[in-house]
Order: C-alpha cells, then sequence, then structure tokens
C-alpha cells in the first residue's frame, strides 16, 4: 500500500488518465464511452460499404442504362 504522502504527490496512473476524477464519475464515463463506441463502428462500417458501393458502381457504370 502506498504511504498517504506519496500519493498526494504522486496520483496513481488511473487517477491521472481521467483527470481526478472520483470513482464513481470514472466509472460512469468509462461506460459512456464504451455504449458510443458500438454506435461509432456502426457508422464507421457503414460508410466504408457505402464507399465501397459507389467505387463499384462508377467503375461498371450505371447498369441501368445498359438494360
Amino acid at each position: 500500500m502506498t504511504p498517504a504522502w506519496r500519493e498526494k504527490r504522486d496520483p496513481p496512473k488511473w487517477k491521472a488518465g481521467f483527470g481526478g476524477l472520483e470513482v464513481s464519475k470514472s466509472q460512469r464515463l468509462r461506460r459512456l464511452e464504451g455504449e458510443s463506441a458500438r454506435p461509432k463502428r456502426l457508422l464507421a462500417e457503414t460508410m466504408l460499404a457505402n464507399a465501397m458501393l459507389k467505387a463499384i458502381s462508377a467503375e461498371h457504370g450505371d447498369a441501368r442504362s445498359r438494360a
């Protein structure tokens, strides 16, 4: 266990990562970051798929004009 005088002088590394937030607030922040990661990933995947479809359609031209 770290002596109290040293902890005041050198805060633990986890506190530095969260800017000195209280434990409950840092846990809430971590939970919210985890919740926002999934929609961000889904958006990125959708944007990638959209870009790939645009590239393929530009490469092959408009198939409806040939029919």
